[in-house]
């Protein structure tokens, strides 16, 4: 995981945003746009986590644990998602 300029970021669900459970996993509704986005096991894992007010790097150390892959690999998978929530408008820096 690269290291992140900004240590203290909170990644947090966008305004327009609301989400909850669909069985194991968890949909995000924009209100904005009126799209419904459904997270797969592992991104409704690193969105449980990120809601709970973790840092990325704590999700990857988690993530990493919980499911026996390397670090950097959690790393990249942390890093990957929340580039494209925040690129889609689903959740912002506060």
């Amino acid at each position: 995981m690269a290291e992140d300029p900004c240590p203290t970021r909170r990644i947090i669900c966008a305004p327009w945003v609301s989400w909850g459970p669909a069985g194991a996993e968890i949909v995000l509704f924009d209100s904005r746009s009126g799209s419904y986005h459904a997270l797969n096991a592992s991104a409704t894992a690193i969105w449980l986590h990120l809601s709970a007010g973790l840092q990325p790097s704590a999700i990857a150390a988690t993530i990493a644990a919980e499911n026996g892959i390397p670090s950097d690999q959690a790393a990249a998978d942390v890093d990957g998602f929340i580039e494209a929530v925040l690129a889609a408008d689903l959740a912002v820096v506060e």
